[in-house]
């Protein structure tokens, strides 16, 4: 009944606000926001569920043999949550391999009926089989109506090919902790924002303003330069430096900070993800 109600919830949002692609930014599915639904489904979430999960992801996640928990439920809370809808009559299928802002990612499956889905686990894979962003409809962990799979942030993963006609529900929610403040991915998402505003006003935009560009650029050089102060093999980082040096016009440095993303990919990432490679080139072939 749960499930239902969000879904139901979830398509009257849909019809009336339109679904979108806000936090995924892809356009192989689509997403509404938890802060879009009613009142009356957003207590059935926070208020219910969400406790829930929260003592679920404590217990299983971060309590240890001997009693010490790390993550207690009450330092847990979300950030985020959303009703994904895969619909492979519409071309929105999938999602390609990534990995989540967050220290943990729930994802409930609201219904059943479909054909294909799931999702893909890089570390469920072995070395020789590769994935990148090829998943194919048989390659998911799939899950009934109303379970919840669990995963670390970080965790590689993908949405599987949903094939068919019936499309595919899901409720994503991201959880922080007080406990462990994620620095880095905090910095990204700041990042984020600022490449947003580079494209927003670049020469493409029907305003362009170049005191705006270099502003964002700059700021986007800066705020990465701490993120790799933080963690400097970190591949995402890399490869966000490539579009903050090219708006910027240092070519050179977009190039070099494009391979070191690649290389590091190369060491980290067993399976040597398609996308990461495709969008690094994309960014590196518009330099």
């Amino acid at each position: 009944e749960t499930c239902d109600a969000i879904i139901s919830a979830a398509e009257r949002t849909g019809r009336s606000e339109g679904w979108a692609s806000r936090y995924t930014l892809q356009s192989t599915q689509t997403e509404v926001h938890l802060s879009d639904l009613p009142e009356e489904t957003r207590s059935l979430v926070l208020r219910d569920l969400v406790p829930r999960l929260c003592r679920t992801i404590s217990r299983r996640m971060f309590t240890f043999e001997d009693g010490t928990c790390t993550a207690p439920p009450e330092s847990l809370c979300i950030y985020d949550a959303l009703v994904i809808k895969y619909d492979p009559r519409l071309g929105l299928s999938h999602l390609v391999a990534h990995a989540d802002f967050g220290l943990v990612a729930a994802t409930v499956q609201l219904n059943d009926g479909f054909e294909g889905g799931g999702t893909w686990y890089q570390c469920l894979e072995s070395e020789e089989e590769g994935a990148g962003n090829a998943v194919g409809a048989g390659d998911g962990l799939r899950t009934g109506k109303g379970h919840v799979t669990v995963h670390a942030g970080p965790l590689w993963h993908a949405g599987a090919h949903t094939t068919g006609y019936a499309p595919r529900y899901i409720m994503t929610i991201f959880f922080l902790s007080d406990r462990h403040v994620d620095a880095n991915r905090r910095i990204q998402n700041r990042v984020i924002n600022a490449l947003r505003v580079a494209e927003m006003y670049g020469e493409s935009s029907p305003n362009p303003d170049e005191e705006k560009v270099g502003r964002a650029a700059e700021a986007a050089e800066a705020l990465l330069g701490c993120s790799l102060k933080l963690h400097p093999l970190d591949a995402e980082s890399h490869a966000d430096l490539v579009p903050a040096y090219r708006r910027l016009n240092n070519l050179e440095m977009a190039v070099e900070a494009g391979r070191t993303a690649c290389s590091i990919g190369m060491l980290t990432n067993r399976s040597r993800n398609f996308g990461t490679w495709f969008q690094l080139g994309e960014r590196c072939v518009s330099c």
